[in-house]
């Protein structure tokens, strides 16, 4: 019994990729990948990048992450997730421990968007790295952004490239990396 417990532990520390980008999977594919995927494969990488999923598809993902422990990388870029799908998965960045890679480039997220993933980052949250790219976060998004990385000290690469950012945000970013180390921040 012993033996098989410890073949158990060997087991889920095996990283398991799962690529799902490009499959034009929509919404109502999400609750077969959280089954299939997250909760009977236990991936520790999942890639649904270039899908159709919106903010109900994210929301499934979301409520799942709240209590997931496997799932570290998540790529979601070129969906169509928008500020209501940003919410809920800064709603779970509030709880999760585990996920340490988010991305979310080309989501149409925009300020209120870049808002709620902020706040879900003034928490606990593990994240190391996020992808905010081709969001239209503009300089209010960033604002946000700002002033979580005054506390936030796991966040290490910040990706805010093409988001109409103007002097406003720069300033906003620039006062914040005097108190935070982020060694990676691209704007």
């Amino acid at each position: 019994m012993n033996e098989l417990s410890q073949q158990s532990n060997n087991q889920s520390l095996i990283p398991i990729h799962v690529q799902l980008e490009y499959q034009n999977l929509t919404d109502a594919d999400m609750q077969h990948v959280i089954d299939e995927q997250i909760l009977k494969k236990q991936c520790t990488s999942l890639n649904l990048s270039g899908n159709q999923i919106t903010h109900k598809g994210v929301t499934m993902l979301a409520n799942i992450l709240k209590n997931n422990k496997t799932l570290k990388i998540l790529y979601l870029s070129e969906n169509g997730i928008g500020f209501s799908g940003a919410q809920h998965l800064g709603d779970a960045l509030k709880i999760n421990t585990t996920l340490t890679t988010l991305d979310l480039y080309g989501n149409h997220i925009q300020a209120v968007g870049a808002k709620h993933l902020a706040e879900g980052l003034s928490k606990k949250s593990a994240l190391h790295t996020l992808d905010l790219q081709y969001n239209k976060i503009g300089d209010k998004g960033v604002q946000h952004l700002a002033h979580v990385l005054h506390d936030n000290k796991t966040l290490t690469t910040l990706s805010l490239q093409y988001n109409e950012i103007g002097t406003a945000g720069a300033h906003d970013l620039a006062d914040a990396l005097r108190n935070n180390t982020v060694p990676y921040i691209f704007f």
